[in-house]
């Protein structure tokens, strides 16, 4: 049939300001999660669920 590809281009993410383009203002969930994750000290389950964001 059809080959249909398309490739992205690189993505450059600047390390001083990772959050520069992100559309998705996703800064305050990704500050909140790492502090989470550093303040453990033991194996841990974690789930995330992509869709709250959909619906605040």
């Amino acid at each position: 049939m059809y080959d249909i590809t398309y490739k992205l281009k690189g993505l450059e993410v600047p390390s001083d300001e990772p959050f520069r383009c992100d559309a998705l203002k996703r800064e305050p969930s990704v500050e909140a999660l790492s502090t989470l994750i550093g303040e453990l000290s033991g194996p841990f389950v974690l789930a995330i669920d992509s869709l709250d964001r959909l619906f605040m």
